[in-house]
């Protein structure tokens, strides 16, 4: 059996059968889906964000869940402690006053904490409703995803919605963070209903954990990059590959596959975006084609190859997200979905301006030296 051939049944091993898959092309999508979701809640709601702001958006979400907390479903929420920093301690009382169970990932007093590391963050960004409905993407939960609160745009990134029986994986995946780190004892027993097929499509769920499965994501990327065949294309907001990833790149670059990198013009930490144009020039010179997008602050973890494989979650490709945060993805096996996704690609395309090789190896010193510094700092973090 060939190479590519043995990639897809080992996949399609290893994968979850019989699901659905709904692509939210933006925030606002992804809100709206969320809050008809939550509506429908029978007995249970569980929250896994990195962020999840005291603003319009956030505050949205706390007066949906503690009226369901009120109707008599379970709502646990989990948030980061660094990502939420500046949420008002008036709103995680708000909830606690309505019982909704909330786990503050690695609080920032490391004297009382085992295992605390700093840079030990919960990146990801996901939701289950049921035990039958989950979401995951790289969403968080404020203003900055939504045009709808008086944003002139809105920071450009993508959710997906899945329905089946993998989201079984997903609660337990967040059932595995609430009580490693110490969440209240809940009733599970409702968390897990009995789930028919809901669709065609076969998928992973891959979470990376703090000791465990580090490196998950990064080996479906890998992966499915030696397989390709006809082209890869990534959208990535902090992209500082490691030397793994850089040579299977550049080893499909050889193979004639077509490489396109979506990447951000600007970011929300500059200090990420030097060290990621540190590598522009040489994935330039290997052949692949650099666009950046000319939005607000491009924030998507998104990739497509061959129309066969995608991938949508929280997962940034850097040392970060490797190597110190939990974090997840979904991971896609199916034609139909996997080309709605590129589609989705291409339109972002259209607001993106290509770099040309020759104008970036000429550009100024002081920006190549900055580059080369934020780089050596975040690829050794």
């Amino acid at each position: 059996m060939r190479s590519r051939e043995r990639w897809i049944n080992t996949f399609l091993e290893k994968a979850v059968p019989g699901n659905s898959v709904r692509i939210l092309k933006d925030g606002t999508a992804a809100f709206t889906a969320m809050f008809e979701a939550m509506e429908r809640a029978q007995e249970s709601i569980n929250l896994e964000f990195y962020k999840i702001a005291s603003d319009n958006t956030g505050w949205e979400f706390a007066h949906r869940l503690a009226e369901k907390s009120r109707q008599g479903c379970t709502v646990c929420m989990i948030y980061d402690a660094i990502g939420s920093l500046e949420t008002g301690d008036g709103f995680f009382d708000y909830l606690r006053e309505n019982r909704v169970k909330l786990l503050e990932f690695n609080p920032y007093t490391p004297f009382l904490k085992k295992h605390w590391g700093w840079f030990h963050r919960d990146h990801r960004k996901m939701l289950i409703v049921d035990g039958r409905t989950g979401f995951i993407g790289g969403i968080n939960l404020t203003d900055e995803y939504t045009d709808s609160y008086g944003n002139a745009v809105s920071w450009r990134d993508t959710d997906i919605a899945v329905e089946g029986p993998a989201v079984r994986e997903l609660q337990r995946l967040f059932l595995s963070t609430w009580f490693s780190k110490g969440g209240e004892t809940i009733d599970t027993r409702s968390f897990f209903p009995q789930i028919e097929p809901r669709g065609a499509m076969a998928l992973k769920i891959l979470g990376s954990k703090e000791r465990k499965n580090r490196r998950i994501i990064r080996r479906d990327y890998i992966n499915s990059i030696k397989h390709s065949r006809e082209y890869i294309s990534i959208e990535n907001a902090y992209f500082v590959p490691d030397r793994g990833i850089q040579r299977v790149l550049k080893n499909a670059l050889k193979r004639g596959v077509s490489v396109c990198l979506i990447l951000p013009a600007k970011s929300d930490i500059a200090a990420v975006q030097y060290a990621s144009r540190k590598l522009y020039r040489r994935f330039l010179k290997w052949g692949a084609r650099i666009f950046l997008w000319q939005g607000t602050v491009l924030h998507a973890k998104t990739a497509v190859i061959d129309d066969i494989w995608s991938t949508v979650g929280s997962f940034n490709i850097d040392r970060i997200s490797l190597m110190h945060n939990l974090e997840v993805n979904v991971a896609v096996m199916h034609e139909g979905f996997s080309k709605g996704m590129k589609a989705l690609i291409d339109y972002d395309l259209k607001n993106c301006k290509e770099l040309d090789y020759n104008e970036w190896k000429n550009r100024k010193f002081t920006e190549k030296l900055l580059e080369k510094m934020f780089f050596l700092i975040r690829y050794w973090l």
